[in-house]
Parts: C-alpha cells; sequence; structure tokens
C-alpha cells in the first residue's frame, strides 16, 4: 500500500511538472524533500518546455533527468530545452533518436540544431540516416534542407580539391620555381 501511495504522489508531481505547476513542486519538496523526487519530474517538464520547473529542479536537484526528457523535447519542437541540455552537458545529443524524433514531428528548426551544432563527429552516418528517416515519415521540407546541405558541403569538397594542385602548376610554372 504504501509503494502504491508512494508511486501516485511521483506520478501526480510528475504531471505537475509537466504542466508547470511549480507551486505544486514546490510544495511537494517541501514536504518530502529534494531527493523524493523521481527522474519522471524533469523528464516531464522538459518533454513539455517548462522552464521555470525545470530551472526549479535543476537548483534543488541538479543533473535529475533523463535522456528521455532531451528525446521527447525534440518530438515536440522545444528547441530552448535541447539546446539548454546540450549546452549544459546533461545530455549532450550523442544518440540519433533526438534528431529522428524532430524529423518524425518536421521540426525543421530543430533537425538544423542538431545538424549544424551537434553533429561533427560521424557526419556522413547521421546524414544519411536523417535522409532516411526524412522520406520515412514524408518531411519532404526537411528533406529537401537536408538535400541542400549535403549537396552544398559535396560541392565546398569537391571545388576546394582541384585548388591546391592548381596552385602548384602556377607556382611551378612562374620563373620563382628552381
Amino acid at each position: 500500500m504504501v509503494d502504491d501511495a508512494a508511486v501516485d504522489s511521483q506520478d501526480s508531481v510528475a504531471h505537475a511538472a509537466g504542466n508547470g505547476r511549480l507551486d505544486l513542486v514546490q510544495w511537494y519538496c517541501d514536504m518530502k524533500g529534494p531527493h523524493a523526487f523521481g527522474w519522471n519530474v524533469m523528464d516531464d517538464a522538459l518533454a513539455q518546455n517548462q522552464m521555470k520547473v525545470v530551472q526549479f529542479l535543476d537548483c534543488v536537484l541538479g543533473n535529475r533527468c533523463t535522456r528521455r526528457g532531451l528525446e521527447k523535447a525534440a518530438l515536440h519542437g522545444h528547441l530552448i530545452v535541447v539546446q539548454w541540455l546540450n549546452n549544459l552537458r546533461y545530455y549532450e545529443i550523442k544518440t540519433f533518436r533526438t534528431l529522428e524524433n524532430a524529423i518524425a514531428g518536421g521540426l525543421l528548426h530543430v533537425v538544423k540544431y542538431v545538424m549544424e551544432t551537434v553533429v561533427v563527429v560521424a557526419y556522413t552516418s547521421w546524414m544519411q540516416a536523417a535522409l532516411t528517416a526524412a522520406v520515412m515519415y514524408g518531411q519532404c521540407q526537411i528533406l529537401q534542407w537536408l538535400h541542400d546541405r549535403a549537396s552544398v558541403k559535396a560541392a565546398v569538397l569537391t571545388s576546394w580539391t582541384p585548388l591546391p594542385c592548381e596552385c602548384l602548376l602556377k607556382a611551378r610554372n612562374s620563373s620563382s620555381w628552381s
């Protein structure tokens, strides 16, 4: 019976956090103490872009969220939350799930942030996976942006490669090359 009550109160405070009820979250913290919160409380606040609640929980609890909060924030298009988590390194975007959620939701602004800010290592594999996800979820606008980005990147690489060879040929043919 006690365990059921604890679970019910955790669900209730998580629901309150997700709905931005900072007053209830603070009250629960005052009544039970900061260590009474489960991971789902901050996750729900993150998923619903309730930054006042998130910042309160961060001050009181520190890093008490899971990757699920990041992934749900991306799914709902909450770019500020995604940036906050990534910038504070609570959860750097290291899995494709965050990007896939943004693509599934048709959230180009989140896709742009992830692709332009986060994806440096393994760019090619992430780009291929993102293109596949955009097709799979029928997100034409995102597919077009990804295609344009890949084309520009390829054009830059292609146009850059011959330049050193041309410079070498010019230098070799000039009078200073001896």
